[in-house]
């Protein structure tokens, strides 16, 4: 459209193609495998976010903060708690230098979120 925001047909999220980048390649098994194979369900859909490289960007130095509201937890909003186990990313495009991407982690960040996610999930807060 003319704000350069690129808008899909609701059925690519449903299509083989799609599907295939999970299914096609070990990454199914995999999950299976981590999880558990009789405690995952088939995903009949797939997210597709499309964000272009953006190669006119400094990259972020690995060292820099990312500020506290610039992150989010994929599937978790402000009134309930992620509907998955486990979220699967499959880049289509290399991202040739540091931080550049459209995914992070924060190693052990985990350790920081859980005791809070259980004291909301105790509190009866979804």
């Amino acid at each position: 459209d003319d704000d350069g925001h690129l808008h899909l047909s609701s059925g690519i999220t449903r299509s083989d193609s799609i599907l295939n980048l999970l299914y096609a390649s070990p990454v199914w098994t995999l999950a299976k495998q981590l999880i558990g194979k009789d405690k995952t369900s088939r995903p009949q859909r797939g997210q597709v976010a499309l964000v272009p490289p953006q190669l006119h960007l400094a990259a972020r130095k690995l060292d820099s903060k990312i500020p506290g509201n610039a992150w989010h937890i994929d599937g978790h909003s402000t009134t309930k708690h992620s509907p998955f186990t486990l979220l699967v990313g499959i880049t289509l495009s290399a991202a040739n230098v540091p931080n550049s991407g459209n995914f992070c982690v924060f190693p052990g960040s985990h350790h920081k979120i859980l005791p809070l996610v259980r004291e909301q999930a105790l509190a009866g807060q979804d």
